[in-house]
């Protein structure tokens, strides 16, 4: 099945002084979401360590302003929040290349698992947060070192080998490809976009033949230089990533409604 590219549109600039949509975004779209998590529905969250996985949840819990509790377990780690004693679980399953083994196991026990709704699977483009000891192993003169970038897009293959076998009999009825750390690619919009449905990954999906619908957004957990580069001279504000987190919401709320 071809991935949906549900992208926010053309590219964001600034939109001048506060946060638009912010107050809706959290009133309106997040309570509506919160009436079917509090049903226990799961959500999956996937990718290879250092797409920003925990990042990804956390900010998500945070522009809800929900107090957070995690039960941390060797995999996969379970972040939780209640709400008026309502209980919401995103499932983060470690992407460290030595629990592989451990994955695999989960994988076998959890596609199965009729409470998943759906899967989140996080990749960034290359723009991993580990992997590296020193600033000299990232960039040159200035500018992130496209052999970097490339090392860390196939880490994204590997782990996708990982667990997209286990997905056809997956009870999950949607699979998101969520491309974060949006800030920093986000001038070259078009060509990540291409990569994830032309490339080695997209074409991962098509000889999978998954019968989940599949979708892919952009998204933007913390905005923050990387390897204490300065990508591009876009500007990349708050606002921005609030309306990235509000076109996420939006979205998963029509998947977690549609029957």
């Amino acid at each position: 099945m071809a991935i949906e590219l549900i992208d926010v549109g053309k590219p964001l600039v600034a939109a001048g002084a506060g946060y638009v949509g912010k107050q809706i975004f959290r009133t309106e779209v997040l309570k509506k979401l919160l009436d079917f998590w509090k049903k226990k529905h799961k959500i999956l969250v996937l990718g290879s360590t250092g797409v920003g996985k925990t990042q990804f949840i956390n900010s998500f819990v945070d522009a809800l302003q929900f107090d957070v509790v995690k039960n941390r377990t060797i995999l996969p780690t379970e972040i939780v929040t209640e709400v008026l004693n309502e209980r919401i679980a995103f499932l983060d399953v470690s992407g460290e290349p030595d629990k592989k083994e451990d994955r695999k196991i989960y994988f076998k026990k959890t596609f199965i698992d009729t409470a998943y709704k759906g899967i989140i699977n996080l990749v960034s483009y290359g723009y991993h947060e580990t992997g590296y000891e020193n600033k000299e192993e990232v960039s040159e003169n200035g500018k992130v070192k496209p052999a970097f970038l490339a090392l860390n897009r196939e880490k994204e293959l590997h782990h996708l080998a990982e667990w997209l076998p286990f997905a056809n009999v997956s009870q999950a009825q949607w699979i998101i490809s969520l491309v974060n750390k949006a800030d920093i690619w986000q001038a070259n919009r078009n060509e990540v976009f291409a990569y994830y449905r032309e490339s080695a990954y997209g074409k991962a999906f098509e000889y999978a033949k998954l019968p989940q619908r599949h979708l892919m957004l952009p998204y933007c957990a913390i905005i923050h230089s990387f390897a204490n580069l300065r990508q591009t001279d876009f500007e990349f504000g708050e606002e921005q990533k609030y309306i990235m987190k509000k076109h996420f919401a939006e979205t998963l709320l029509r998947l977690l409604t549609e029957k």
